[in-house]
């Protein structure tokens, strides 16, 4: 099989364009092991890649002209021009979609507040990694005491692994740019997990509540279906929703093409996701050629066929311009699709979830059921765009400038939030693509975030935003977008732990268990016993010269990687600190994993834990999830700083962090630096107000 890069050259050839492009295409992703497709005119899939823990992306040189950038089903319509970047932020489009990749501790209830960005809340996803349990979801008006919108009750069916809900219009209703609170508890008490992102700060307009206790660097691993893009959904069979692998049955066998009849109830169709496997030995990826029908499998073509790359069970997404495949609201069509070359393939199928139409196979009987797909149109053809190349320009001390660039003609609003949850927004109906916001009055050290949107028409009862963003250029940086904290133990201020960099090895920290681990000739370091590390092959220390953690490194020839560790290795390294009874205290930690050759990103993972009662449960492997967490992190390669907000109960408490190593893979890199505590003095833990604005708390 050639690369995707043959495919753009290809598309280049048959179209006669250069061959010596200029721009490209980068941005954020907005997550781990998303992927992110550029589509042409032409040929379709020019270009795919699949991101790392970082989500960010770049494409190959491409020539200037108009694409589509997709990612998620989100669709950006972009201008390349030669010798320039062109900047997409996926993770700025401000409707929730969060991967589920590591967990939180044990609780009894978690909530997620975020920005609506359509009329009803259409439905949400989460992962409960536990048992089943019997389970309550419930949408609030701002955060965890707001109004009561809406509630559904699972305590029928109990809940386990990924749970999709879907929502009839209006019966959880929004308003858009508002903040809501969505709340999964259990029915019984008791505790239980539920899925988060891996880097944890993965969405900027909400945050991540424990038991109704909002938690800093954090989000639920949750995805709130809003149809916010202005695309309207005429078929959604998500992968979860379907019948899986069958060996054998009506839902078994292998086909050269598939197809899915539906009715149309858009103008157009812009997107088409579906799902398809194959026998391992042939790969793991192969082309796909996907084309719209009248019809029947057999019917007239409508537009272009689209010629994708699809990863083997992970599914694939067909984009096409707003003009390129009219269709008609309330007429027939098909969704048909088939490998390039011509070789059978699974097709997954779900049972009769699209009433309105069916799956058929090539010479494979498929009664009652339909395909795992998701066809997305628009009403008003042309009025999906998203926000790129946003950027501050022309910053003083008083003023900035906002810029930022639209494939389509839209309006220009910019919305600017103070640090204590005020907005200002300003409007600009002319219809533009370069847009440009002045920004007066500001003041120094001040702290601001904006967002930016606009609308296709000046009348349009749609705005779409993108998320807020800091003026970092006026105040001192802190993470963007998250929630920044006043009266923190910082650099230069003093604080109660004892060697918090490891300077010192050990010194003033304990270890439980005390000694553990495995050590072979091959590892410089014992797998699972935590020590102060001098060598960090190619990193760095956050600061200083050592840090907290282990590491080892074994060529992918030695026949042992990757091997599941069991049980597997964890430690918990803490220290007992003074500390006032009833008081509020913050603890951070710089934190760096890593891995290579390895699948899932929770497998090097850390997580700050507190014994606020300093009772002895960090000392024991029985007791140490009985504590005060932040859920676990990896962070790919990089340092991140990450916080836990704690109330003490004690004179005494126990602080510090838990590492965990579950594979042994070809690398494993799990690193801890600069811890940091300081008491909170500006505002007591459980003083939080609920927004009615969205964002991150700014205590």
């Amino acid at each position: 099989m050639k690369p995707i890069g043959y495919y753009l050259l290809l598309s280049m050839v048959l179209t006669g364009r250069s061959l010596f492009a200029q721009g490209f295409v980068t941005g954020d992703s907005g997550g781990n092991e998303r992927v992110v497709s550029v589509f042409d005119r032409g040929y379709g899939q020019v270009w795919q890649t699949v991101t790392g823990v970082s989500g960010q992306f770049r494409s190959p040189a491409l020539e200037a002209g108009e694409y589509l950038a997709v990612c998620r089903g989100i669709i950006a319509p972009i201008v390349v021009r030669d010798g320039r970047a062109c900047e997409v932020l996926f993770a700025a489009q401000t409707t929730m979609s969060v991967d589920f990749e590591t967990w939180s501790p044990a609780r009894k209830k978690f909530g997620q507040t975020f920005r609506a960005t359509g009329p009803w809340v259409g439905g949400f996803t989460f992962w409960n990694p536990g048992k089943p349990l019997p389970l309550v979801a419930e949408l609030r008006a701002s955060g965890p005491t707001g109004k009561l919108i809406g509630k559904l009750d699972f305590g029928n069916q109990p809940v386990r692994w990924i749970k999709i809900v879907d929502l009839q219009p209006q019966r959880w209703p929004t308003v858009q740019g508002n903040s809501y609170y969505l709340s999964i508890a259990s029915t019984d008490g008791q505790t239980f997990r539920l899925g988060t992102p891996a880097i944890g700060n993965a969405y900027s307009d909400g945050e991540a509540y424990y038991d109704d206790l909002p938690m800093l660097d954090s989000d639920m691993g949750f995805s709130i279906r809003q149809d916010a893009d202005n695309l309207t959904t005429t078929v959604r069979v998500s992968l979860h929703q379907g019948l899986g692998f069958q060996a054998e049955g009506p839902a078994s066998g292998s086909s050269t093409w598939a197809a899915q009849s539906f009715v149309a109830t858009t103008k157009n169709i812009r997107s088409v996701w579906f799902n398809a496997g194959w026998p391992g030995a042939e790969g793991i990826k192969h082309a796909f050629v996907v084309s719209i029908r009248e019809g029947s499998p057999s019917g007239k073509r409508v537009g272009p066929a689209r010629v994708v790359q699809m990863i083997k069970d992970w599914g694939a997404t067909a984009a096409w311009f707003a003009d390129q495949v009219p269709v008609e609201p309330g007429k027939r069509y098909v969704v048909s699709f088939r490998r390039q070359d011509g070789r059978p393939f699974y097709a997954y199928l779900a049972a009769d979830r699209y009433a309105r139409g069916k799956a058929t196979r090539a010479a494979l009987n498929t009664p009652d059921m339909d395909l795992t797909c998701i066809v997305r149109g628009e009403k008003m053809p042309g009025s999906v765009f998203l926000p790129y190349n946003i950027a501050l320009t022309e910053v003083t001390p008083t003023t900035a400038t906002a810029q930022w660039e639209t494939a389509i003609a839209t309006t220009s609003r910019l919305q600017l939030q103070f640090a204590e949850g005020n907005t200002k927004t300003i409007s600009q109906d002319a219809l533009t693509k370069q847009h440009r916001v002045k920004l007066k009055d500001l003041h120094p050290g001040r702290e601001y975030t904006y967002r930016i949107g606009g609308a296709a028409r000046p009348d349009a009862d749609r705005v779409v935003w993108s998320t807020s963003r800091d003026l970092t250029s006026l105040r001192d940086p802190t993470m963007p977008g998250r929630s920044s904290v006043r009266g923190e133990s910082g650099e230069g201020r003093s604080s109660p732990l004892v060697n918090p960099s490891f300077e010192q090895n050990l010194q003033g920290w304990k270890r439980s268990p005390p000694m553990r681990g495995m050590h072979t000739p091959s590892l410089p370091h014992e797998i699972g016993n935590a020590d102060a590390l001098f060598y960090l092959d190619r990193y760095q220390a956050h600061r200083g010269e050592r840090v907290l953690g282990w590491q080892h490194r074994v060529h992918d020839k030695s026949g042992i990687v990757p091997r599941k560790l069991e049980p597997a290795v964890s430690q918990t390294v803490y220290q007992t600190v003074k500390t006032a009874a009833g008081r509020d205290y913050l603890l951070s930690a710089w934190i760096c994993t890593d891995q290579r050759q390895g699948g899932w990103n929770r497998n090097d993972r850390v997580r700050l834990i507190v014994d606020p009662t300093s009772s002895g449960k960090l000392a024991s492997t029985a007791t140490v999830d009985e504590n005060h967490a932040t859920q676990w992190y990896t962070t790919g390669g990089t340092w991140r700083r990450y916080r836990l907000k704690f109330r003490a109960e004690n004179s005494s408490t126990d602080v510090g962090v838990q590492l965990y190593q579950w594979w042994m893979l070809a690398e494993n890199h799990i690193y801890v630096d600069d811890l940091e505590l300081g008491e909170l003095r500006s505002r007591a833990l459980n003083s939080f107000s609920d927004r009615g604005k969205g964002g991150r708390h700014q205590e």
